[in-house]
């Protein structure tokens, strides 16, 4: 290796290895860390690196940042419209099947929502307004 003049360049590409050995297993630390911050249990806890950690850091940042916005948006009336009509985007396969059911169902999910004390929203209004097709 001296006599081609590739000892210093071999030194440093081993050093290089050592380096990235230590740097992998502190990666690994860190990795067990977040999940059991995430968790909220002791590190020890943690199994050894998984494969869903990445997913499951990156999906307990996205639910955070979702809370963030809902609460930022709840503080503005037009941030408050925005957060009701997203409800009720979500619940629109509801108030779709809800608009379709039979008088029974239409009467059956009144009492329901009035024993959870649940307030309908405009278009489960609507929905159990419209007149079920003769059956």
């Amino acid at each position: 290796m001296e006599s081609l003049g590739l000892a210093e360049l071999q030194a440093e590409q081993d050093r290089l290895e050592q380096e990235k050995e230590v740097l992998e297993k502190r990666i690994k630390q860190i990795g067990r860390a977040l999940l059991a911050q995430i968790r909220g249990i002791p590190v020890e806890d943690v199994d050894d690196y998984s494969v869903y950690r990445d997913r499951e850091v990156t999906g307990a940042i996205e639910r955070r940042q979702k809370l963030h916005e809902d609460e930022l948006l709840a503080e503005t009336e037009t941030g408050r419209e925005i957060l009701r009509l997203r409800q009720e985007q979500d619940e629109l396969t509801d108030v779709v099947w809800l608009a379709t059911s039979p008088r029974e169902i239409k009467t059956l999910w009144s009492k329901v929502s009035e024993l959870l004390q649940d307030d309908a929203t405009r278009l489960q209004q609507e929905a159990l307004a419209i007149e079920p097709a003769d059956e």
